[in-house]
């Protein structure tokens, strides 16, 4: 991990909360409208392996935290806040930021 991308705590700072809450406003599991003040900040690739940073959390409300976790979904994250979601099936849906 590089000291100088993201935390090395589980548990993002406040700002950075802040900053994913911004750019998604609401759960950023297609169609799920949960604002993301009330969502768990997941880490996309978990932590341990991933860094708590921009490039690696989203808001994801309980349901769809826990659903991410179930064999054969997939999320990947390419770059901050851009979100593909794959289906069991090998349907891809994207999420995008709501902003920058």
């Amino acid at each position: 991990h590089d000291p100088a991308h993201g935390r090395t705590a589980y548990r993002p700072t406040t700002a950075l909360r802040r900053t994913i809450e911004a750019r998604h406003v609401t759960c950023a599991f297609p169609t799920c409208n949960r604002r993301s003040s009330r969502c768990d900040l997941d880490h996309t690739i978990p932590w341990g392996r991933g860094p708590t940073c921009q490039c690696n959390l989203a808001p994801l409300c309980r349901k769809h935290h826990r659903g991410k976790q179930t064999p054969g979904w997939r999320l990947v994250q390419p770059w901050p806040g851009l979100l593909i979601w794959i289906t069991p099936s090998g349907s891809w849906h994207i999420t995008l930021p709501d902003r920058q």
